[in-house]
């Protein structure tokens, strides 16, 4: 900890005193490591020379226990010392992510009484088989856990205090990890695209050919990975082909329920296209999978109850967008008189959803004009 302290403060100094102006620094792209408040192990000489001995002794071992890959394959691709709180005042939770390597392991530096409100990992799916919201696996100093790069997690963010862990990320000479690697490969082709858009130049074409190759090239050796699906729905959507984009986006949502995104973007596809009552059933099951967690957090108003930074935006896309689609079905339903869709009960659910999203937003005037509309249709 003390010598990833020292990196860190010495990357700081040395950015502030190249920096050419605070306009340079606010048009950055993307924070260094000491920013982040990180060191990565190849800057820390102790630290590094610690690694060679226990990675062959122990951590290796361990994770060939696990996981079956021969320690003999595995090697170091990257590691970090991070400290959560560095910058102190707490420190937010990650965006859950995949990481670029087969297997990670996280050891704890800190004991857990050095911080308060929070630590420990998120894993999705986990919150799911605990049944009571959680999914967070906590470590005390000098324990470990160890993951499949490719299972989605985060690291919690705390209230108080500092939290130092040391992250390792693995490769294995006989596991090349095509899929991560074609999803990667595929998201930077389109990025240099400009997005892949239907207006796009000749460059931005070829650039979105490439990503919609590489992202079926992954496709082809893990044909349920719902990043490749949903990443390649986008594409599609993007470039104007619908059909295929509803299907990409359909089959990411089947494959793996933990992930609201396909749903979302699948139910605004469907609003978009004059589908509103297959728009709102997308928008439920989103709803029903966030099972107002964002709320929660909201109410604590602790940085560490967010273990997901993106549940707040997810939460108000899903319960305004629903509210208009619900809204949308009702008033077909009501001017057609029919039986087969409950409208009050519909338009009451889409009023109370709007009042929660307009809390995040009480300026926003989509919601003030939807309130509006469903008062009107609950009082004529």
């Amino acid at each position: 900890i003390a010598e990833a302290q020292k990196v860190i403060a010495e990357g700081l100094a040395v950015e502030a005193a190249s920096a050419t102006s605070t306009r340079d620094e606010a048009e950055s792209d993307q924070r260094s490591n000491s920013q982040l408040g990180e060191a990565r192990v190849s800057q820390l000489p102790l630290a590094r020379e610690w690694l060679r001995r226990v990675l062959h002794e122990r951590l290796f071992p361990l994770l060939a226990s696990r996981f079956g890959t021969p320690a003999a394959d595995l090697t170091l691709h990257d590691g970090l010392v991070i400290g959560y709180g560095y910058f102190g005042g707490g420190a937010r939770s990650q965006p859950v992510h995949r990481d670029s390597c087969l297997v990670s392991l996280t050891v704890a530096l800190s004991p857990c009484s050095d911080y308060q409100g929070g630590g420990g990992t998120y894993f999705e799916g986990l919150d799911v088989a605990s049944g009571n919201g959680g999914g967070v696996l906590m470590s005390e100093r000098g324990h470990g856990t160890c993951h499949a790069g490719g299972t989605p997690h985060a690291g919690r963010g705390i209230a108080r205090g500092e939290r130092w862990v040391l992250v390792l990320f693995c490769l294995a000479r006989h596991h090349p990890e095509l899929a991560r690697r074609c999803h990667a490969r595929g998201m930077a082709e389109r990025s240099d695209s400009g997005g892949g858009g239907a207006n796009d130049d000749a460059g931005g074409t070829a650039g979105a050919d490439r990503a919609q190759a590489t992202f079926r090239a992954g496709l082809s050796v893990a044909p349920r990975d719902h990043l490749l699906h949903t990443s390649l729905g986008g594409l599609y959507m993007a470039r104007g082909n619908e059909a295929a984009a509803r299907g990409c986006l359909a089959l990411a949502a089947v494959g793996y329920d933990h992930c609201p995104k396909a749903n979302l973007a699948l139910g605004r596809l469907l609003l978009a296209n004059r589908r509103p009552r297959a728009a709102l059933r997308r928008f439920d099951a989103v709803l029903a999978w966030l099972r107002d967690r964002d709320l929660i957090a909201e109410e604590e108003g602790a940085a560490a109850a967010v273990w997901d930074p993106h549940l707040r935006a997810v939460g108000f896309d899903a319960r305004l967008y629903g509210a208009q689609a619900a809204l949308v079905c009702a008033r077909e339903a009501k001017r057609r008189g029919g039986t087969d869709f409950a409208w009050r009960e519909q338009v009451e659910r889409a009023v109370e959803r709007s009042h929660v999203a307009l809390r995040s937003a009480p300026d926003d005037q989509r919601i003030v004009g939807m309130l509006g509309f469903a008062e009107g249709l609950l009082n004529e």
